[in-house]
């Protein structure tokens, strides 16, 4: 009997994971062996600008970079383009972007920015792996840290700022979730990246507040995780009104 169409994609698609988690568990190895021979690295350096130490031997290179600091307004830092990280300020690394929070409209929170950033804490205190570091009622500041996906024994620091704006009253939501540790092993001649676990975790702390996305399609289609396209949609969505992108089929 000849194998259906859909038989025969059913069966690539189990192949194909097999394969992504193979080389999941190869690129895991291999970080693990090159970590252990950074004990003596031969040669280090500091960037004073960027803030950042760079350690390296033959088989790894390995930054560790601090946060940015809030600028003098109080915004979050955006991304660099080596970093596994997701920002609200990312707006010129468009796969790094993701829009702001804004609590319904009907909600309590909608306008009272206290309020809202005592739910925000409370979400996060009910986040598995986060702890938090500095929780800032005046300024509406809250940064927790936690475990990383990629360097397994990496950091992430993740920061939240709550604002009401003046004119529409209407609060929102800004945010930075990163990874200290940027890893290249060779011969790979990129930063190892992991974008994917940071969007993940800040969902679901947005999940578990019931809290809006800016910028939404009009359409309100949920954006799919890990496609570049979920974060061009909300960058142009945010910034143009509510443009509408065409979906990947009307291309």
């Amino acid at each position: 009997m000849p194998t259906s169409r859909n038989s025969c994609r059913g069966g690539t698609a189990a192949v194909g994971m097999r394969i992504e988690a193979v080389a999941r568990r190869q690129v895991a190895s291999w970080i693990a062996i090159a970590l252990a021979q950074v004990a003596a690295p031969p040669a280090s350096r500091a960037i004073p600008d960027r803030r950042c130490t760079t350690t390296s031997n033959p088989s790894i290179t390995v930054t560790v970079c601090e946060r940015p600091p809030l600028s003098a307004d109080g915004s979050l830092g955006g991304c660099g383009a080596g970093e596994s990280c997701i920002a609200t300020a990312a707006v010129k690394s468009p796969s790094k972007y993701s829009p702001p929070w804004a609590p319904p409209s009907f909600s309590a929170e909608a306008t009272d920015a206290g309020r809202a950033f005592r739910a925000l804490v409370g979400a996060i205190e009910e986040q598995a792996g986060l702890q938090i570091q500095e929780q800032d009622a005046e300024q509406l500041y809250v940064r927790a840290i936690g475990s990383s996906a990629v360097p397994p024994d990496g950091t992430d620091d993740v920061e939240f700022r709550v604002r009401r704006d003046s004119e529409t009253n209407r609060v929102s939501v800004s945010f930075r979730s990163g990874t200290r540790q940027s890893i290249m092993v060779y011969p790979i001649t990129q930063p190892l990246v992991d974008d994917a676990s940071h969007y993940k975790r800040l969902n679901e702390i947005r999940r578990r507040l019931g809290w809006d996305e800016m910028g939404r399609l009009p359409s309100g289609v949920e954006l799919e995780q890990g496609e570049g396209i979920r974060q061009v949609r909300s960058f142009l969505g945010l910034n143009f009104g509510g443009m509408r992108v065409p979906d990947e089929d009307e291309y």
